[in-house]
């Protein structure tokens, strides 16, 4: 399938923003106890808040591009790997990398997914890798820093 350009990737966004994003709730139901995670999450999940517009706008992003390598610098808790996660079609890989191992809103069926590689420690270190099961990614189509 050709690449398509980023102008008519954004305008394919443009005409679903309305529609909305709706996220699988099994990114949510391990939280459902848990109000401090409910708090943070929502403006995801029900669409609240001044950070659900960007966190939608990235899945429609990756479910509607070409890409095939996404890498995402910095997830904190893991709230933009749900939504990338979200967005992932089947031929997609997706790294996220962070100094920090608590990424405490990502479920485990997203950690274990063969799409997906969380990869701890400074970005900029290449040897990061040789201490993990992962290769280098190469020919990034997305990169989304959230740091």
């Amino acid at each position: 399938m050709p690449m398509h350009s980023t102008k008519e990737i954004l305008s394919k966004i443009d005409s679903l923003w309305n529609e909305g994003v709706e996220y699988p709730p099994e990114l949510l139901s391990q939280f459902s106890e848990d109000e401090f995670a409910q708090l943070n999450l929502s403006y995801i999940f029900g669409g609240k808040g001044s950070c659900s517009g960007y966190l939608q706008w990235l899945t429609l992003l990756v479910k509607h591009s070409d890409a095939k390598t996404i890498v995402e610098l910095g997830n904190r808790y893991g709230v933009s790997s749900n939504t990338i996660f979200a967005g992932l079609n089947a031929d997609q890989k997706f790294y996220s990398l962070d100094t920090d191992i608590n990424q405490i809103y990502v479920p485990d069926f997203v950690k274990n997914d063969d799409r997906v590689s969380f990869v701890t420690g400074d970005c900029l270190d290449l040897n990061i890798y040789k201490n993990s099961k992962f290769d280098i990614p190469f020919n990034i189509d997305i990169l989304w820093t959230d740091t």
